[in-house]
């Protein structure tokens, strides 16, 4: 979201930036966020190799690459002359802490078209985008649609969210036949590869430590495939996952950038990651119990992130291993929450026990097989089949109106 729009009804200019002084690219993307006149579609914190930035260029399609002068202005002014050659130009932009007269003139003379500066003013950076805008022809191209990322998180330990995440996955590839990545941010857990089956040496926190590297798809090389989705487990060692909201923004431009579908596997949705998860994923999905501990833990979430601001638009509540209750015993249960129930899934060990005890996909037509089914078409557009006994009622339309 952007505050104030670099002109009215004009998109912000989306960049790609490449500037290894790490502080200087923190003020920049501050103020690009503040001002709206320019989108960070992702930080690139070495000057080469070339074509790792080529393939950045590519994939991301900007408008412009915003350079870092300050650190090494003539390997700088080498990527400012990789832009101008792509097919077509890429607008150049230079960023310094000031307008160095020998620097600037080196810059001109590769290509860049533009300077920007701290304290990077709204109106500096207006005439900035504006002067891009002029010479780029992205608003002639298709911009790539990036991937979707949804989270699964408890609102108490044990109501089941690592197998909803685990077995939505495995939906979403069967009835999308897209790319789905399914990743577990719970690293002192590890429940999507209990679930999965898979045992991996890395994890998301290897993934985002190698955000410099050249590949074209780093988060499917450190995957594991397993049942048609890629998995990336919590690694072999019990781990803290301390990053920062830059971090975590950084790791998700990654993954939508890789993969159609990201489905994340979240501790309880009061650690701090899960907090930081739900701020960036298109929606956060709060899994709740029928029991009143599970019941109490998804109500004081509902308030507590109402507190913090968050957007009702940012998560839903699911109640899991919840029998069949009737539109009257939902209706209480959301009063009680304060909040619509979105899905319900029937409680179903029996499918659950046998496709952990083979690390394998639910069947179908089990009561939970069949519900998951219905609910990942009700998220994809996609027309799941009638199945008998599937268990599933969803919190959508006039059915749950008075809940």
């Amino acid at each position: 979201m952007f505050s104030t729009p670099s002109k009215r009804g004009a998109r912000p200019v989306p960049v790609l930036l490449v500037s290894p002084d790490r502080r200087l690219a923190g003020l920049f993307t501050e103020a690009a966020a503040a001002a709206g006149c320019f989108e960070v579609l992702a930080e690139l914190n070495k000057y080469g190799p070339a074509s790792m930035i080529e393939i950045r260029m590519r994939q991301l399609r900007p408008a412009a690459v915003v350079v870092d002068l300050a650190t090494d202005a003539e390997a700088a002014c080498e990527v400012i002359r990789l832009a101008g050659r792509q097919d077509p130009p890429v607008v150049a932009l230079g960023l310094d802490y000031s307008s160095r007269p020998g620097v600037v003139i080196e810059a001109l003379r590769a290509g860049a078209c533009e300077f920007v500066t701290p304290p990077f003013g709204v109106e500096y950076q207006r005439q900035a985008a504006e002067a891009a805008r002029r010479l780029a022809v992205w608003e002639e191209l298709a911009q790539p649609e990036a991937g979707r990322i949804v989270g699964f998180a408890n609102a108490k330990p044990g109501c089941g969210a690592s197998a909803l995440a685990c077995h939505v996955a495995y939906e979403l590839a069967r009835q999308t036949r897209q790319k789905v990545l399914l990743a577990d941010l719970d690293l002192a857990g590890g429940g999507a590869g209990f679930y999965t089956g898979v045992e991996h040496n890395y994890s998301v926190l290897d993934l985002l430590e190698r955000s410099g590297e050249s590949e074209p798809g780093p988060a499917g090389s450190l995957a594991v495939p397993k049942h048609g989705i890629d998995v990336l487990p919590a690694g072999p060692v019990p781990r803290t996952c301390a990053m920062d909201v830059v971090q975590v923004r950084q790791l998700f431009e990654r993954l939508r950038s890789s993969y159609e579908w990201t489905v994340l596997d979240l501790p309880v949705i009061f650690e701090r990651i899960s907090l930081l998860a739900l701020a960036e994923a298109d929606c956060t999905y709060v899994v709740t119990g029928p029991d009143l501990g599970s019941l109490h833990a998804a109500r004081k979430a509902v308030r507590l992130l109402g507190l913090a601001g968050v957007g009702s638009e940012r998560f839903e509540i699911l109640l899991n291993r919840a029998g069949k209750p009737d539109g009257a015993r939902l209706g209480e249960i959301g009063k009680v929450l304060g909040r619509k129930v979105q899905a319900v899934f029937p409680e179903d060990h029996g499918a659950l026990h046998a496709a952990a005890a083979t690390a394998g996909k639910l069947d179908p037509s089990s009561p939970l097989g069949g519900a998951l089914e219905r609910w990942v078409a009700s998220l994809t557009g996609a027309t799941a089949p009638e199945r008998r006994g599937g268990g599933l009622l969803l919190a959508q339309g006039a059915a749950f109106a008075g809940i």
